[in-house]
């Protein structure tokens, strides 16, 4: 992937650690978080009927550098301009640990 095309800026919110609160319920720790450079395109409607999402929110392909600290996964979320997105699906573009894909939808809040 070009460089040149990574040239949005986009948080990674990585879910907190669950841990027990003694009461037989469970409190989730603080987020951890990255801000990372991208490139964002909406799918369009046939994409999105490819992957399986739903049609009546706007998703997003985001694609950025693999980084090794990070495993992104459905259970994290992505922040652009102001926005929350939940991840769909991750995936490892060439398999060499360089770009990783991510699908998410725009939660409407």
């Amino acid at each position: 992937m070009d460089t040149g095309k990574r040239n949005r800026r986009a948080t990674i919110v990585f879910a907190g650690e669950m841990t027990p609160d003694g009461l037989g319920g469970f409190t989730e720790g603080a987020n951890t978080i990255r801000e990372v450079w991208c490139s964002v395109r909406q799918l369009s409607m046939n994409e999105q009927l490819l992957y399986g999402l739903e049609t009546s929110t706007a998703s997003y392909r985001f694609q950025f550098l693999y980084y090794a600290a990070d495993d992104v996964t459905r259970i994290d979320s992505i922040q652009y301009k102001g926005r929350s997105f939940r991840i769909k699906s991750v995936r490892e573009i060439d398999e060499m640990k360089r770009v990783v894909e991510v699908v998410a939808t725009e939660l409407n809040i």
